[in-house]
């Protein structure tokens, strides 16, 4: 329950706000932050918040929905915006930021919005202190407390004092820590005694507990509660301070490089409720809680930066290693998958207009004007909708030409389809990249949930040159797909005059892994026996358990044909749907260039044939 915003941070380290050039946005707030990473390390969590009726909020949303963190607590509100905040990184010790948060959504919460049966439901609410700096929001949270210890729900408070917040800097002073005041030390000792774990830095447990010596503030804490309270102390580690004991438990800190401390102390305390709230011991906690604050300080923001659970487990078995662990690939491709997600999550269907070689030939073989490619395509369009329409349980995409309908597919597509497009220049070998920017500037200017398709031919007996061009370029790309946070599908071709079709993409695929690249999906072509499928699978398991492939039907047949080569396909894991364009739409093409049926037909004989496609795939 509390903050939860947007994050804009500073790409530019070491830099002054005042000359940052260009920023990344990322959900934000310390409770938005800590609801994310619970959800990351596995734990099912919920936020109790608002949002602003405005496309900030509708980021914030739709990115806790996409992170598995439940949303039915959280409240749109027409009369306030989502809170900002501008962030910057000067590592080690200087990180600017300045809150735009002057009466803002999430600090609009009233006290209807605390459902009584979803707190009888859970087993712990986590309140930051900035939820106590205002009357309004004080008189919620404070309802919210005593709903909690009447349905028997944990509170855990993350102390979260800014100063700003509560008024007592100058507004663009969001840096400050620390600063004693009667008045906020008054405020946090009414919640306190309600409180059943206790968590802050050292200098928010001065401030909560009213001194400026630490022994005597937690002396008084404990005078007002018997919870614990954990002490976060950064480089040092963290204690904790049980009541009754007179030396605190401790734990070793991980000694990592640090880029950004500003979502530490939420990377800290989502580690120490994944072990307090599965009862783990109490130096579980702190491992858990300094391993995951160790992860986040290493990396660019705050709420991406939470680490899964995969990844958590993965550092604490390798932390001591002589190499720095997280700057190696193996916990990248971990923390990918939290990234991006998963292929392995459903099936997808991917419908196919990326023809423009084909359809610039076929326009000069028969003579008729390119106008009429846009106007087939925009056919094709329809005729997906329709397809759309009628089957919209089953996960569809489609793959489209650069040149055509980007802003058509951008504001009419339905949100549940996923789009890509294609970079390179087709075709071509070694492979060369569209537009005439450079590769990254292309592909930022996208939208970014369109993912990135390149057509990429590859055979071991190909001049060692151009074999070393692929590769590299590949690496290229794959390396600018993660910088932005793209998927990246890989349509892997064997070229013609090679006939060893399974060995080849074998050679393929393992060259690519050795290279370190690793496609979010592979988009596999061939009639393959189901054997050979099962060998490719292995492959992706060994290098990258969490991509697929996609099998691509790219010759010409009837419908009805496809199903002996999705049942050899889905004898493998490992393939998780197909692509298909060209074989259900080239005979509607040249009957249309030859006047046998009007444009108008198109969309309904692309449907019926597309959804025959899938019916074939989920029967085989």
């Amino acid at each position: 329950m509390g903050r939860v915003a947007v994050d804009l941070y500073a790409e530019q380290i070491g830099s002054a706000l005042a000359d940052a050039q260009t920023f990344r946005k990322y959900l934000g707030g310390c409770a938005g932050n800590i609801a994310v990473g619970v959800a990351r390390l596995g734990l099912r969590s919920a936020m109790l918040s608002c949002v602003g009726q405005d496309e900030m909020g509708v980021f914030v949303t739709q990115t806790l929905k996409n992170e598995g963190v439940v949303t039915d607590l959280l409240r749109a509100t027409p009369d306030h915006l989502t809170g900002l905040v501008l962030l910057g990184v000067d590592p080690p010790e200087h990180f600017p930021l300045m809150f735009y948060r002057q009466n803002c959504a999430d600090m609009q919460l009233q006290p209807d919005d605390c459902d009584e049966q979803f707190f009888r439901q859970s087993k712990a609410l986590l309140v930051t202190g900035t939820g106590f700096s205002t009357s309004a929001m004080r008189a919620t949270s404070h309802h919210a407390l005593d709903l909690a210890k009447t349905t028997h729900t944990a509170v855990v408070l993350d102390i979260d004092y800014r100063p700003v917040l509560w008024g007592l800097t100058t507004l663009g002073d969001g840096e400050r820590r620390y600063q004693l005041a009667d008045e906020v030390s008054h405020q946090y000792q009414q919640i306190l005694p309600k409180c059943d774990l206790i968590v802050g830095t050292e200098e928010e447990i001065l401030i909560a507990g009213g001194d400026d010596v630490l022994s005597q503030a937690l002396d008084n804490i404990h005078r007002l509660v018997s919870a614990p309270i954990v002490v976060k102390s950064g480089a040092k580690g963290c204690r904790i301070y049980l009541k009754g004991q007179r030396e605190p438990l401790t734990a070793e800190p991980f000694q990592v490089t640090v880029l950004n401390v500003l979502g530490a102390g939420d990377g800290f305390m989502s580690g120490f409720l994944f072990g307090w709230l599965k009862n783990a011991s109490w130096e579980t906690c702190m491992q858990y809680a300094n391993a995951c604050g160790a992860m986040v300080v290493s990396r660019h923001g705050c709420a991406p930066a939470m680490p899964n659970n995969e990844e958590l487990e993965y550092f604490l078995q390798h932390s001591d290693a002589r190499e720095n662990i997280l700057q190696g690939r193996s916990i990248a491709r971990r923390h990918r998958r939290s990234i991006l997600g998963s292929a392995a999550d459903r099936e997808m269907f991917v419908f196919v207009f990326d023809h423009r070689e084909q359809f610039r030939s076929s326009c000069e073989v028969t003579d008729n004007n390119r106008a009429v490619v846009k106007a087939f395509r925009q056919q094709l369009f329809s005729g997906f909708q329709l397809a759309l329409q009628q089957d919209p349980q089953s996960r569809l995409a489609m793959l489209v030409d650069p040149d055509y309908g980007r802003a058509n597919i951008a504001s009419h597509i339905d949100k549940r389809v996923t789009v890509g497009v294609p970079i390179e220049k087709a075709p071509s070998l070694p492979v060369r990249w569209l537009g005439d920017k450079p590769l990254y500037q292309e592909i930022l200017q996208r939208p970014a949930p369109w993912f990135v398709k390149v057509l990429w031919e590859y055979h071991p007996k190909l001049d060692e040159q151009i074999q070393r061009q692929q590769l590299l370029r590949l690496k290229e790309l794959a390396g600018v797909c993660d910088q932005l946070d793209r998927r990246l599908m890989v349509e892997l071709v064997i070229p013609n005059e090679y006939t060893d079709l399974g060995s080849a993409t074998s050679n393929a695929m393992s060259a690519v892994y050795q290279h370190a690249i690793y496609p979010f999906w592979w988009n596999i072509a061939g009639d393959l026996s189901a054997t050979r499928w099962r060998a490719l699978a292995n492959i992706l398991e060994r290098n990258d358990p969490h991509s697929r492939m996609i099998l691509s039907c790219r010759e010409q047949s009837e419908v009805a044909a496809f199903g002996p080569l999705f049942t050899s396909a889905k004898a493998s894991e490992k393939v998780s749907g197909f692509v298909i364009g060209w074989s259900i739409f080239w005979q509607a093409w040249q009957r249309l260039l030859r006047n046998e049926i009007e444009l108008e037909e198109v969309p309904k004989v692309i449907a019926e044939d597309f959804l025959q496609c899938i019916r074939l795939w989920q029967e085989a």
